[in-house]
């Protein structure tokens, strides 16, 4: 197995590297970026991104309001009778007692434990580009929460032909939502590859569209079709 190295091409803006194979044909290899135009949450996705920014339009949805407020709708879109038992401390006999505001809150939140089994904080770091994550940054002046990603309690009985929600189900939507900030991330930051093979000169094979390092994944492929002229490639 002969050896390919991709090396970096700062005219190309990619990794291109060159071999011969064994029976002496030259092998070319380049992975580009992929401009890609479009966001992966246009996908058929799990998780809904909520996303609230003066200046971006990011995610599935960019609410008008608060994000407390937000939240609100949430639980009485989930709940029907949410909003009755709220009126009832807001504006209802309620409205008086000193813990009204906190009766209201309490509502929510339980509406929202019950009916939303898996949401994750969603922080941008922006600063001569943007990069989203489901973890705050180190930099507190150029980051924050933007938002939330979350999957309802009925889609994910829907999605895992399930009755109920086990911690086995939750566990695995949470990596799903994870992925999913993920790979939107990589559409953010234009980490999007795509690969051209070139064999004895002449166009072989490509493929576009490779989220994450090319490394990750990007190189097994190309690996696995190298593997036939007897060359192998690596970064």
């Amino acid at each position: 197995m002969n050896d390919l190295y991709l090396e970096w091409n700062n005219q190309a803006n990619g990794y291109k590297g060159k071999a011969k194979a064994p029976d002496g044909r030259k092998i070319k290899v380049s992975f580009l970026p992929d401009d890609l135009e479009d966001s992966p949450r246009e996908w058929d996705n799990l998780g809904t991104m909520v996303c609230f920014h003066s200046r971006y339009i990011l995610g599935d949805e960019q609410p008008g309001g608060r994000p407390d407020e937000w939240l609100r709708d949430l639980a009485c879109s989930l709940d029907p009778t949410a909003e009755d038992r709220i009126w009832y401390w807001e504006d209802g006999p309620g409205y008086d007692r000193a813990d009204s505001a906190g009766r209201v809150d309490a509502i929510i939140e339980k509406v929202l434990d019950r009916e939303v089994p898996v949401i994750l904080p969603l922080y941008l770091y922006d600063h001569s580009g943007i990069t989203m994550s489901v973890a705050p940054f180190s930099c507190g002046w150029d980051s924050g929460q933007v938002g939330w990603i979350y999957v309802s309690r009925a889609d994910l009985l829907k999605e895992y032909s399930a009755k109920r929600i086990t911690k086995a189900i939750r566990e695995r939507a949470e990596k799903v939502l994870r992925q999913e900030v993920a790979t939107y991330d990589d559409y953010l930051t234009g980490n999007v590859w795509g690969y051209d093979l070139k064999v004895g000169g002449e166009d072989r094979d490509g493929c576009w569209g490779y989220f994450g390092n090319p490394g990750d994944y990007l190189l097994s492929e190309v690996n696995s079709i190298l593997k036939q002229y007897g060359v192998q490639a690596h970064l």
